[in-house]
This record gives structure tokens, sequence and C-alpha cells, in this order.
């Protein structure tokens, strides 16, 4: 999915961090991901 984005002009953003899996259990990346998110629905559909 992200090289389909990718190639047709529209990079993701994502967030990869080492040693985890499909969702965070470090509560600092949990933060960082939700950060991000509310950033992302803040920007497409407002806050």
């Amino acid at each position: 999915m992200r090289d389909a984005l990718t190639n047709a002009g529209s990079p993701p953003r994502y967030i990869e961090k080492r040693y985890e899996g499909h969702g965070f259990a470090s509560e600092t990346h949990r933060a960082e991901f939700y950060k991000a998110l509310i950033a992302f629905l803040g920007k497409h559909i407002g806050s």
C-alpha cells in the first residue's frame, strides 16, 4: 500500500519503530502515534 501511494504521488506518513509489531507497546511510542493521529485528523477533517 505504501509503495502504491508513493508511486501515485501521494506518499503516506507512517511510523515504524524498532522492536514494535502491529501496534505500539511502548507508552512513548503510543504517545507519538496519537499525536500524529490527532494532527492528521485535524488536517483532514478539522478540529
